[in-house]
């Protein structure tokens, strides 16, 4: 039994041994991220301040105690986010596409960004990268139907509405009004093409769910002057 003992106990103390320098590295390592995490809070907390400054300190105290993650790219972006370098701007935006926690506010930055700079083609790639979901806020949904309606995709239109109808994001009285606009606007598209009889069409179904939607009812009567 004493052997037993002795044999347990010194095996217990090798495996100690050799743990040493590994507890030693996760100490060294748990100290690294408690010490980066304040600096990134510090800087978030500057940020909110509106202490620029303080916040571009606190991000390089950041840079070699902790590794990328959500909240240290939405201290980079905040700190870059009013510089005209584009370039670096656009290099967190990919970054932050990458992770979930980043992606929609990603997305949001680079859609506005895009469309601003009339980068319609980029605008429409990102859009559809928005997941369509129950979680996704509305401005989303919001914002596939005005880059849907550039590339005159109607039948994308009509299922993101019902998405949003789906997901409560619009009751019954905004989902008629948005749908009545919709096919105003598809008519207006079938006008400046020359289709007139697709043109009547789309207008009677604005009148469907608006019936008294009076640009409507002036287009109507302009389409039927000029099919008669």
């Amino acid at each position: 039994l004493t052997t037993i003992m002795i044999v347990f106990y010194f095996f217990k103390l090798m495996y100690s041994l050799v743990k040493v320098p590994k507890n030693i590295k996760n100490k060294v390592i748990e100290s690294r991220n408690k010490r980066g995490m304040s600096a990134l809070y510090s800087g978030l907390s500057a940020i909110a301040m509106n202490e620029k400054d303080l916040a571009e300190f606190y991000y390089k105290k950041t840079k070699n105690l902790i590794r990328e993650s959500p909240l240290k790219l939405l201290l980079e972006r905040e700190i870059t986010g009013k510089e005209d370098k584009e370039s670096k701007q656009i290099a967190i935006l990919e970054k932050m596409l990458l992770h979930p926690e980043t992606k929609l506010l990603a997305l949001k930055n680079w859609i506005d960004y895009s469309i601003k700079k009339d980068d319609k083609e980029k605008a429409f790639q990102l859009a559809k990268l928005i997941p369509r979901e129950k979680n996704t806020p509305k401005w989303f949904f919001e914002k596939i139907i005005l880059l849907r309606v550039y590339e005159n995709n109607w039948q994308d239109i009509y299922k993101i509405i019902k998405l949003m109808y789906k997901y409560k994001k619009i009751n019954n009285k905004e989902k008629a009004d948005l749908l009545g606009k919709i096919y105003y606007g598809k008519a207006l598209h079938d006008q400046s093409k020359g289709n007139i009889n697709s043109a009547l069409k789309s207008i009677s179904l604005t009148f469907r769910y608006s019936p008294d939607f009076s640009p409507a009812i002036a287009t109507k009567a302009s389409l039927l002057f000029i099919k008669d």
